[in-house]
């Protein structure tokens, strides 16, 4: 295994997150998944620690290739492990839209069962939650383990800081921010915790995610 080390540049992160998706497509997938593209981007409208684009918007020596982004806002705030699981949920999607399995609905909200048995079967524990489905995933303790054993990163020591709204031109990590689901339409947001919040589309409250 390569030198444990702290990844300090943008291009020590990338390099590091192709790495992972390398080896767990090896260790889990035995190379079956295609080539991404992965890149590290704030979220101005997911929601979410990381996503992948359906469509090959990316090219690649002449070859169409998908986008996997793993969220420059949260980084930060986030172990390794969980930083990496964020990555193999989404080469789950990757897996079934290779395999054209239709994972989720409502526009990618929703993760249904299909999402759940190619999680499960690929190294990660799921967890259902109100309006989004089987989208709560988590290292099983033998991904736990082989984490630990192949994956060379100590820690993140560079990403993105959150602007403070209070104003002053300082900025801040972001802290004590929780995700919110609409428990009808699925709608999510993040918001600090003490706020009540209701959805605009169904004036349901939402409640905070577990």
């Amino acid at each position: 295994m390569a030198r444990v080390r702290k990844i300090t540049t943008m291009a020590e992160l990338q390099a590091a997150l192709q790495a992972a998706f390398n080896a767990i497509n090896r260790d889990f997938y035995g190379g079956e998944l295609e080539k991404v593209i992965i890149t590290v981007k704030e979220d101005k409208k997911k929601g979410a620690f990381g996503w992948i684009e359906v469509a090959k918007n990316w090219k690649q020596n002449g070859k169409d290739r998908h986008e996997i982004n793993i969220s420059a806002d949260y980084i930060g705030e986030r172990s390794v492990e969980e930083t990496i699981v964020t990555l193999m949920h989404a080469m789950v999607h990757l897996y079934n839209i290779q395999h054209e399995i239709k994972d989720t609905t409502r526009a990618g909200i929703y993760h249904n069962k299909n999402f759940k048995r190619t999680a499960e079967a690929h190294g990660l524990d799921v967890e259902q939650l109100s309006g989004i489905g089987w989208s709560r995933t988590t290292a099983t303790p033998q991904t736990s383990k082989w984490i630990a054993d192949n994956i060379p990163i100590r820690s993140f020591g560079i990403y993105k800081r959150v602007a403070d709204s209070t104003g002053g031109g300082k900025a801040k990590t972001k802290q004590s921010m929780v995700k919110k689901v609409c428990p009808c339409c699925g709608n999510i947001a993040r918001v600090t915790s003490e706020y009540k919040l209701i959805c605009g589309e169904c004036m349901k409250e939402m409640e905070i995610e577990s």
